[in-house]
C-alpha cells in the first residue's frame, strides 16, 4: 500500500527507554507532519528547521514526525544527561499504530552496537552477501565500527519477541553530547501498515 499526505498521520503513542524507563508522548497520539524532500538520517537536525517540536513533561526530551509517502521520520532531541546514559545503555523503544487508532500495534526496538572489523564481516556474510577477500581487507583497515539496528517488537508478545520485518529495516543515527543529543529515525512505511493490519 503506498501512503499519501493525506493518509498518513504517524500516529506514534509512545516511545520509552529502556525497560524502566520514562515513556514519551504517554499515550498521545502524534499527528506528523508532511517532508517535501526525504529526510537525511545523520543524527543532525537541519531537515528539522521547519518543525513543530513538543515536549514530554517527564522527559524534557523534544520530539517532532514527518512522512514523505514512502518513510516515517522521527526526531528526538535530548536534553537531560540521566535520558542520553539510559538510551546509550539500552536503546530506544518506539510504538506507534495507524490513523485513527488509540491502541499500539508494534514497534522497534533501536539498538547501537561497536563490532570489530572480524564480528561485523561475520554478520556481513551471516546475512547471507558473499564478501571477496579484498572486501574484507577493505574492512580490516578500521579497528572497529558502530552499527545501528531496528527490531520489530510484536506489542502482544513479551519484550524482546520480534515481528516479521519489513521489506526495509528502519534506521537511525545520533549525534551525542551533554547538553543536546539528537537521534533521528527513519520507518518503512510498508511496514507500519502490515504490522497495522494484522494487529
Amino acid at each position: 500500500m503506498k501512503f499519501s499526505r493525506a493518509t498518513v498521520v504517524g500516529a506514534v503513542i509512545g516511545a520509552s527507554l529502556g525497560l524502566a524507563g520514562a515513556a514519551f508522548p504517554a499515550e498521545k497520539a502524534v499527528q506528523s507532519q508532511w517532508a517535501t524532500a526525504p529526510i537525511r538520517v545523520d543524527g543532525a537536525s537541519q531537515d528539522w528547521e521547519d518543525a513543530v517540536l513538543l515536549t514530554d513533561k517527564g522527559s524534557k526530551a523534544e520530539y517532532t514526525l514527518k512522512n514523505d509517502g514512502e518513510f516515517l521520520y522521527i526526531l528526538f532531541l535530548f536534553k537531560s544527561p540521566t535520558s542520553l546514559s539510559t538510551y546509550e545503555a539500552s536503546g530506544m523503544r518506539v510504538y506507534y499504530s495507524l490513523a485513527g487508532k488509540k491502541a499500539k500495534s508494534a514497534g522497534f526496538h533501536f539498538t547501537k552496537k561497536s563490532l570489530s572489523a572480524d564480528e561485523l564481516i561475520a554478520n556481513i556474510e551471516k546475512g547471507g552477501e558473499a564478501l571477496t577477500e579484498e572486501k574484507k581487507a577493505e574492512i580490516r583497515k578500521q579497528k572497529g565500527y558502530m552499527t545501528y539496528v531496528g527490531v520489530p517488537v510484536d506489542v502482544k508478545q513479551a519484550p524482546g519477541q520480534a515481528a516479521a520485518e519489513p521489506g526495509e529495516p528502519p534506521t537511525f543515527r545520533d549525534k551525542l553530547s551533554p547538553r543536546l543529543s539528537v537521534v533521528e529515525f527513519r520507518i518503512p512505511l510498508a511496514g507500519l501498515d502490515e504490522a497495522g493490519q494484522a494487529a
